[in-house]
């Protein structure tokens, strides 16, 4: 995270997409994401990790995310995903900036290599 935010600093247009749940006509639930919102970020990664799991070798990606605070800033939730380069990532934690209380919001999501 930059130590000073500015606003030339938010130089990453990033989506924020939230689950919509709507029926089949055999009224099977299907889990769709729309974009809710799109806003100006920072983006850093923050590691990368591979993990072996029953045979199968996968990465995962961790970045942070600050974007100005505002009112639909303020109500994503970690259920919701960040869409960065045609690659949704998964929302594990969401504060308010120390440096900058009620002006950035950081989010820190990961994304696996075998997501679309």
């Amino acid at each position: 995270m930059p130590k000073n935010h500015q606003g030339g600093s938010l130089d990453e247009r990033i989506g924020i997409e939230r689950a919509v749940i709507t029926y089949s006509t055999l009224h099977e639930p299907i889990e769709t994401y729309i974009v809710i919102n799109e806003v100006w970020a920072n983006h850093r990664d923050v590691s990368a990790s591979e993990a072996y799991r029953s045979s199968e070798i996968s990465a995962e990606l961790s970045a942070r995310f600050v974007v100005r605070f505002s009112a639909s800033a303020a109500m994503i939730t970690p259920k919701d995903r960040v869409l960065y380069r045609n690659k949704s990532y998964n929302i594990v934690a969401i504060r308010e900036s120390i440096q900058s209380r009620k002006s950035f919001i950081e989010i820190d999501a990961v994304v696996r290599d075998d997501q679309d």
